[in-house]
């Protein structure tokens, strides 16, 4: 007969029914608050769509190669308004090199859109032997991992922070504002994805060139 975990059973059913109806209430709560969430994303991504195609306040419009765009807007190259930095991953047998107070962002902490703190912190002799420091205020993107399998994630840099070799940092140029360039990538992301491509093994890449030449 095959094991079945015991269940802890108050003998008295209005009992059970007291705890089944808070519990009950918690996950109609956990589930409104999702639906909302769902909304909200929904409606972030149609205003970013208008805003970033028709501007603030429906300006005459122009074609262009990437659609759409207020007759006042450029439309130019990542690599003319940015400059680009790769990282690299510290000695994992220098166990001083991880007791620093520098933050090293890899894909696994890309999963907000602002990035204040990450899990992994290097020290300054880990960082000039094996990375490079980021300003604040650059915006990361992942172009290698398993992750671009599902999506490009994207984040803003609140503080300086190194990157690894999975992630390029862009970093924007004096024409060219953090949080405008953060809400630009998110407003193409299904565009950059479509550009993530498979290497010989597998693994998923979205080559650096690539973002460099994307238009914004």
């Amino acid at each position: 007969m095959a094991y079945m975990e015991p269940v802890r059973l108050p003998a008295a059913l209005p009992e059970q029914k007291k705890i089944a109806h808070i519990l009950s209430t918690v996950q109609r709560a956990i589930e409104a608050q999702e639906r909302i969430i769902q909304t909200t994303t929904e409606l972030k991504k149609a205003l970013m769509h208008k805003l970033f195609t028709e501007g603030l306040r429906n300006k005459p419009q122009k074609q262009t190669e990437i659609g759409s765009v207020p007759v006042s807007w450029e439309v130019v190259p990542l690599s003319e308004v940015c400059h680009f930095q790769s990282g690299g991953t510290p000695s994992k047998k220098n166990p001083e090199f991880w007791e620093g107070t520098i933050p090293w962002v890899s894909p696994k902490d890309m999963k907000r859109p602002r990035l204040a703190d990450v899990e992994d912190h290097i020290s300054q002799e880990a960082l000039e032997s094996g990375s490079k420091l980021a300003p604040a205020g650059s915006v990361f993107v992942v172009v290698r991992g398993m992750i671009l399998a599902k999506t490009v994630p994207v984040a803003l840099a609140e503080v300086p922070m190194a990157i690894n070799q999975d992630m390029k940092a862009i970093v924007p140029g004096p024409k060219l504002r953090s949080d405008f360039l953060l809400y630009a990538l998110e407003s193409v992301r299904e565009n950059l994805f479509k550009k993530v491509g498979r290497s010989g093994h597998g693994t998923c890449t979205l080559m650096g060139h690539e973002v460099a030449a994307f238009m914004s």
